[in-house]
């Protein structure tokens, strides 16, 4: 699974002793900017293995939590969010459920298109 963090300098990231150095989010972003937002998000998530999920250790700033929500189900991409628990110290999973049809040959949702990009079946 691959670890990012939303955006870089907002908080230390640190779940089960491990520390999270990548980030969605690398420079100063503009809230604003929406568009812009997404397009970072869609460049960050597209270079990575697209069979490969992605932990995404939430820091706060909806915009850009929604700017790589919107890029994961543009790229029918396996996103599971990290929240904090100020309780334990902790961060506890939520899962990104991608609406889409499942492939009759490996049972993994593959998005609204013909192509399944978890066995390569069309």
């Amino acid at each position: 699974m691959k670890k990012f963090g939303l955006c870089r300098g907002r908080h230390e990231i640190r779940h089960k002793n491990e520390v999270v150095n990548d980030f969605i989010f690398n420079n100063e972003v503009n809230p604003l900017d929406v568009n812009g937002l997404e397009q970072i998000a869609l460049e960050t998530l597209s270079a990575i293995d697209n069979n490969e999920p992605v932990a995404l250790y939430v820091t706060g700033l909806s915009v850009a939590l929604i700017a790589v929500v919107n890029a994961a189900i543009k790229l029918d991409q396996e996103l599971t969010l990290y929240h904090y628990d100020r309780e334990t110290g902790d961060y506890y999973p939520q899962k990104l459920a991608i609406t889409g049809e499942i492939c009759p040959f490996c049972h993994q949702p593959h998005g609204s298109g013909w192509y399944c990009k978890h066995c390569g079946s069309c």
